[in-house]
């Protein structure tokens, strides 16, 4: 909302000859009105349940936080740029390659990952047990793997047994077969006697 007010402004006095926009004042004796916000206030229609709003504090808050994130990256960008400019040719390709075996490794791991979740998926399957769990069971070892699947496989038939059991807790008939007598309503009764 701020930020269309702002820009309201800037645009009306940009392109208003009567706030000294492109052709200047048109009559500078006359004093420059303030432009009106296009929006003033949302009706409370508008508003969603559960919609946070933000006070001016927590707002500068959250951008002094934000500005100080990116002031930090980019001083560490600086430094790793004048410290590359300071070395010799082989000093840098060494170094280029260090980070790209790094990189290489982050790559690598995220790889074996996703092999051990795929594997975890069919052991899951073979199971019977759901496979949206395989991120939770998974482990780099296969055997690993395969312990966790059968521990949680002892858990989950527990607690699908228990949930089961609640499911079906209540009060079993007295003497199944039997009917209840229908009700008689007492006025009808009496109705159909005349």
């Amino acid at each position: 909302m701020y930020k269309s007010y702002i820009h309201s402004i800037l645009n009306h006095a940009k392109f208003s000859p009567d706030l000294g926009g492109e052709g200047g004042p048109a009559n500078p004796a006359e004093p420059a009105e303030p432009a009106e916000p296009a929006e003033t206030a949302e009706p409370a229609d508008s508003v969603e349940p559960g919609q946070k709003f933000f006070t001016q504090k927590e707002l500068d808050n959250i951008i002094t936080e934000r500005l100080n994130r990116e002031k930090k990256a980019q001083e560490i960008e600086i430094e790793k740029r004048e410290r590359l400019a300071k070395m010799t040719a082989e000093e840098r390709a060494s170094e280029e390659l260090k980070n790209r075996l790094a990189e290489l490794e982050g790559y690598k791991a995220k790889a074996e990952r996703a092999d051990a979740v795929k594997k975890a998926t069919k052991t899951l399957t073979d199971y019977g047990i759901p496979t949206a769990f395989a991120e939770y069971v998974a482990d780099a070892d296969e055997e690993t793997t395969m312990l966790n699947v059968k521990d949680f496989k002892a858990v989950w038939d527990a607690e699908k047994q228990a949930a089961v059991k609640a499911a079906l807790a209540g009060d079993t008939p007295k003497k199944p077969g039997q009917a209840k007598a229908p009700e008689v309503d007492s006025f009808l009764a009496e109705f159909s006697k005349y």
